[in-house]
């Protein structure tokens, strides 16, 4: 905490004691202006109703101005307590005082302010603790006198500090000299600011000067502003802090080269960055065109980080409260010089904070989080500290002007909730100064950052194990211990870094068991007595994988081990089981002989060597039957003995006739559909197997080969990542694809098991879309600057089913009901973005017809379109059935002999051997379009032999985006921009084709 409270109550130095300078740069307003009425009185008004509060205690009850005072006590129900400090002769002299910011429990502090009514002399002053419901009485307290200055003591803190400030100029790699003598027109960035503040300490006739300020004060009599500087003893912490700045490596290298023009050189607009960031200071810049301090390990960065933090300049911030809180009703004329004798200080300390390492901005904690209880003692696991640090982001903003509870990061209480409705400004000159340099807006830089370096090293971090699962072995090693899980919590050593902090970072350590693993698990022999060998490792083993000690269960009369030998990470075990097949199964144990936790644990695995028992049954398939068909089956056992030879035959229909213990012979049923037979072990019942078997009405060869795909764009959020776009993340893909490549070629025909008898099968897309996408909007030119990161939001569905089915009568059948929904919007910049989808298949039917004389066939079905809108139907590739005849079941005829296709009408002219032609479109509206093709095949050219008729059912069904060009006809032209909005394409297509 002690940092934070450093850097914030410096700043609440200024801005609490110029509560009576009046307004900013745009207010006016004298030196020595009060606040509002309003406030003032809700600053002298009680702080609620007295209670009791008999645990309230004080570290003192006597102290000097400035000094830090504990009080414990205060009643839980006041959560942000305030301070009444009041003469104890005059009660309506009061000043307010507040409580710093605490962590957890700890005791309340305050810095102790100003006597309200006799700051010189100091004396009896009444302490009020309150919350504004309730307060605790009144607790007398002794001020003392501030101490006694030389006139001059003023002068002499101007001195100081002007040497400082030229120190610290140095630091952050500037010339004092040079900056003197530039022309502050020139200057910018750091270089500017540091031109103001030379120039407010040293010259006389700069805006707000404190040279002048301080020959005025030793000019008057009044000793107060000279007491009360006494009182930080700030001209000794300056010109300490000023020698270690002089004799310690500037924190940054030089800006500028030797020789180079000094504006240049100082300003760097050639390399460095633009600091200037639109009036607020939410970006962040590089320490401008400076380089980092040598540091490049942990023994760097420690001591610059102690020296940074131990400078004697920081503890003026202790009595940074010491003069605040004063002004507010007593009206201290001092108010001013005291002010921009601290914005020096103050505004110095935070550039120097920014180039010099402060904070701790990374601890990284890494090691060995999974371990195994074998590890062994001379492979401890490692945990290793990576620590990194960065200065404080230096700020000079525009409303420099901040309430005492923003500077000071204090409990703001009812005290605070009264003052912090005032706005308290530096003196005008100052703010008038600030506007200048700033150019009414903003300069940050951002502070570099040092690391990370390991810090894995005694002098920097420390471990402690918390649980037992684990214990250190030294510093940064440690070994199991027990299973289970523990923390290794790691800490920064704060004082080697100057600092009160104690980081911890915690690291969990899982102790896990040995996973013992065999190969096979389970071993299965032909015949009793046969050997087996079975492999055993300890997969995850951090010692020896393959130390295992291995037995028979019940000793030799099971078997025996014959062989031991390894094998890379594997122990093979030969085993020799017993011949007696009453004693099966036979186990056999691995047991492991690595360390174990708790130590003595036994870790072992069981293997099993049954004998092999099974039933075939065949045949295992048939071609398609038809009703009262006759299939001959024959089942065959192994792994039983001679007398154990039989089987018990079932089925899900049909009948069985000449049965014998493993033969049969299945009838087949009257209704169609697909059959299992069973053949089942009778002396295991969970030994057996089983063939299927399909019957139909009308066996005629046909196939579907399914082929398609739906898809829809990926969920998650687009991105051109630029000008502050999101970082792109986009979800889990979003399509489904279905495809038999597998297609033979005919005359070659798919396997008899291959076939649609009677067969189902259905592919589905279930798919919603939800997006937010983003581009830059360049505003039409080449300036980044004005980039801008342009978003929306689409939408989208993608639905579908798609349904193959080989029917028990003959007919192939196919369906396909599909939705998709898309959005479109617009960006910016003018562009259109739509989700996208779509999909569809590619019809693949077959039926295989064999003759060997004139044959007259039939072809029927029908084709439906139903509730087609947007962008759907059968394409460019309107549904074809074609049929194509391989004479000798070889030779692919040839439809070119003088219009001889070897297809005639049933009136006997030759036809087209395009049977069928039709097309699904939105357009047409609903329909549903019957066909029947009766059609004559001439027999075979050559006497006696066998031609192959193959009928193809091709074409295609599709849905695309309805904004996106017709997939129904031949694009003509250039596509047209869609308009923001909703688009859907929907709709059914269904085919069914019959062969009789």
């Amino acid at each position: 905490m002690y940092p934070r409270v450093v850097t914030l109550t410096l700043a609440t130095c200024l801005a609490s004691t110029l509560i009576a300078c009046g307004g900013g740069s745009s207010g006016g307003g004298s030196a020595t202006e009060p606040p509002a009425t309003g406030e003032v009185l809700r600053v002298l008004s009680p702080l609620g109703t007295e209670t009791p509060c008999p645990n309230l205690q004080f570290s003192t009850l006597s102290a000097s101005v400035g000094d830090t005072l504990s009080v414990s006590g205060i009643p839980v129900s006041m959560s942000a307590p305030g301070l009444r400090i009041i003469a104890a002769d005059n009660p309506d002299i009061v000043t307010p005082a507040f409580f710093q910011m605490r962590e957890g429990n700890e005791d309340w502090q305050f810095q102790l302010p100003m006597h309200p009514a006799t700051p010189l002399e100091g004396g009896q002053v009444l302490i009020e603790i309150g919350d504004g419901s309730n307060h605790c009485p009144s607790q007398s307290f002794t001020i003392a006198a501030l101490p006694d200055a030389p006139a001059d003591y003023a002068q002499r803190v101007q001195s100081a500090l002007t040497s400082w400030v030229e120190a610290a100029a140095s630091q952050l790699g500037f010339d004092p000299d040079q900056l003197r003598n530039a022309d502050t027109s020139q200057l910018d960035g750091m270089a500017a600011v540091m031109r103001m503040l030379l120039d407010m300490a040293s010259d006389p006739s700069a805006p707000g000067s404190i040279k002048a300020l301080a020959d005025d004060a030793a000019a008057d009599p009044d000793e107060l502003l000279e007491r009360f500087l006494l009182s930080l003893n700030l001209e000794q912490r300056l010109l300490e802090d000023a020698a270690l700045l002089n004799q310690t490596t500037p924190a940054v290298q030089s800006l500028y080269q030797p020789g180079e023009p000094v504006p240049r050189a100082i300003t760097r607009n050639d390399e460095g960055p633009v600091y200037r960031n639109g009036g607020n200071c939410s970006g962040g810049f590089q320490f401008p065109g400076a380089t980092k301090p040598d540091i490049t390990s942990i023994f760097d960065l420690a001591p610059a980080m102690k020296a940074a933090k131990s400078r004697t300049i920081k503890a003026v911030a202790a009595h940074s409260a010491t003069a605040t809180n004063y002004a507010g009703t007593a009206q201290w004329n001092k108010a001013t010089p005291v002010g921009n004798i601290l914005f020096v200080v103050s505004t110095v300390e935070e550039a120097l904070n920014a180039a010099q390492p402060q904070v701790f901005s990374q601890f990284i904690v890494t090691g060995d989080t999974q371990l195994t209880e074998d590890r062994l003692a001379s492979n401890p696991a490692e945990w290793k500290a990576e620590i990194a640090a960065k200065g404080v982001d230096f700020n000079l903003e525009r409303a420099a002007a901040q309430t005492i509870i923003q500077g000071l990061g204090l409990i703001p209480g009812p005290v605070g909730t009264a003052l912090s409705a005032t706005t308290f400004a530096y003196s005008n000159e100052v703010n008038a100064e600030i506007d200048r340099v700033t150019k009414d807006s903003c300069f940050r830089v951002k502070a570099p950052e040092y690391g990370p370096f390991d810090a894995t090293y005694e002098d920097f971090t420390e471990a402690e194990v918390i649980g037992n699962a684990i214990s250190l072995v030294d510093h940064h090693r440690y070994l199991p211990s027990d299973l289970g899980a523990a923390t290794l919590e790691v800490k920064i050593k704060g004082e080697a870094f100057g600092t009160d902090s104690s980081a911890k970072k915690p690291l969990t350590v899982n102790v896990n068991p040995q996973i013992l693993s065999l190969l096979p698990s389970t071993a299965r022999i032909a015949d009793a007595g046969d050997p087996v060998e079975i492999a055993a490792t300890i997969a995850n083993s951090e010692a020896e994988p393959a130390n295992f000690a291995v037995d028979v269960v019940g000793g030799t009369s099971r078997g025996e081990v014959t062989q031991l030998r390894i094998e890379n990470d594997f122990l093979i075990a030969t085993i020799k089981p017993t011949t007696d097949r009453e004693k099966y199964p036979v186990q056999v144990r691995f047991t492991s002989q690595n360390r174990t936790l708790p130590e003595g644990a036994e870790r072992f695995k069981l293997a099993d060597i049954e004998i092999d028992l099974g039933v075939t049954l065949t045949p295992e398939d048939a071609p398609c039957l038809t009703a009262g068909d006759a299939v001959p089956l024959t089942a065959e056992l192994k792994g039983f003995d001679e007398q154990e030879q039989e089987v018990v035959f079932s089925a899900t229909g049909g009948s069985f006739t000449g049965e014998t213990p493993l033969t049969a012979t299945w009838i087949a049923p009257q209704a169609s559909g697909e059959y299992v037979v069973t053949a089942t072990a009778k002396f295991d019942s969970e030994v057996k197997d089983e063939s299927r078997f399909t019957v139909a009405d009308n066996c005629l060869r046909k196939i579907w080969y399914p082929n398609g795909g739906f898809a829809i764009d990926n969920n998650g959020t687009y991105s051109s990542e630029g000008a502050d776009c999101p970082q792109a993340s986009k979800g889990d893909d979003q399509s489904v694809t279905f495809s038999d490549t597998d297609i033979p070629e005919p005359p070659l025909l798919p396997a008899e098991t291959e076939f649609w008898n009677v067969r189902s099968e259905t592919q589905s897309a279930r798919f919603t879309h939800n997006s937010s996408r983003h581009v830059v909007d360049n505003k039409g030119n080449d300036n980044a600057a004005d980039d801008s990161c342009s978003g929306i939001t689409l939408s989208g569905l993608m639905d579908a089913d798609v349904v193959y089915e080989g029917r028990a009568d003959g007919t192939l059948a196919v369906s396909v009901d599909a939705t998709l929904e898309t959005t479109c919007e617009r960006y910016s910049n003018g562009d259109i973005e739509c989700s996208a989808g779509g999909g569809g298949i590619a019809l693949g039917g077959f039926f295989y017809q064999d003759i060997d004389r004139e044959t007259t066939v039939t072809l029927s079905g029908r084709l439906s379109c139903s509730g087609l809108e947007g962008n759907i139907g059968t394409g460019l590739a309107p549904i074809n059935i074609l049929v194509q005849r391989y004479e000798n079941g070889q030779t692919p005829y040839d439809y070119s002999n003088e219009g001889n296709t070897s297809i005639k009408t049933t009136e006997g002219q030759y036809r087209s051997p395009q049977l069928f032609a039709g097309s699904c479109k939105p357009e047409q509206g609903d329909s549903s379009t019957p066909f029947q093709v009766e059609f004559v095949l001439d027999a075979p050219a050559d006497e006696g032999a066998t031609d192959l008729i193959v009928y193809t059912i091709a074409g295609a069904a599709q849905v695309a985006p309805a904004y996106a060009p017709s997939i129904n006809e031949l694009p003509s032209g250039f596509p047209t921009e869609p308009a923001p909005g909703q688009y859907r394409s929907a709709g059914k297509v269904e085919l069914e084709v019959k062969l009789e």
